[in-house]
């Protein structure tokens, strides 16, 4: 099996508590949050749709540097992990 990055959604201030729930859901999606954000194919910084206006924010300083090097220029995570 393989993983990719954490999703930024878990340091997310609009997460919901209860991590049980699957898909995991937030304010932006009460439903479930879609499987491109959760997979990290898109920055959801960013407006994406159906979000209600609610975009990630982070819980730290820590989330909000992990958000900027995940969704960082490819080259400049490959000199970071080189």
């Amino acid at each position: 099996m393989t993983t990719g990055p954490a999703p930024i959604c878990m340091w997310c201030t609009h997460l919901r508590q209860d991590k049980t729930d699957w898909p995991p859901a937030c304010d932006a999606y009460p439903h479930g949050i879609p499987e491109p954000i959760m997979d990290s194919d898109v920055d959801h910084r960013q407006p994406y749709a159906g979000d209600n206006d609610i975009q990630f924010a982070p819980a730290d300083q820590e989330a909000a540097e992990y958000a900027e090097f995940l969704f960082s220029e490819p080259a400049a995570v490959a000199d970071e992990v080189a």
